[in-house]
């Protein structure tokens, strides 16, 4: 195999994290609300860490040996997805 001029580390992206995927999506939908205090905020956590749909995180994981083709594709670089 050739050597390559740049060093794919998948850890260190978040392209290929479901962890990251998740919190980004529970931090949309907690949002949305626009809780005013802590209290609002720490309910609106709850509530949509609730209603997260196990569906949404297997299609997640699912979908990482695809983003793993495009960080590759993209030298270890960030994606848009």
């Amino acid at each position: 195999m050739a050597s390559q001029s740049w060093t794919f580390r998948p850890v260190y992206s978040g392209d290929l994290s479901p962890a990251e995927n998740l919190w980004s999506d529970l931090k949309r939908r907690v949002y949305a609300h626009q809780p005013q205090t802590m209290q609002e905020l720490e309910d609106w956590i709850g509530k949509e860490w609730a209603a997260t749909e196990l569906d949404f995180c297997k299609r997640t994981c699912l979908s990482l040996p695809y983003r793993l083709q495009l960080v590759r594709a993209n030298k270890g670089h960030k994606i848009s997805y």
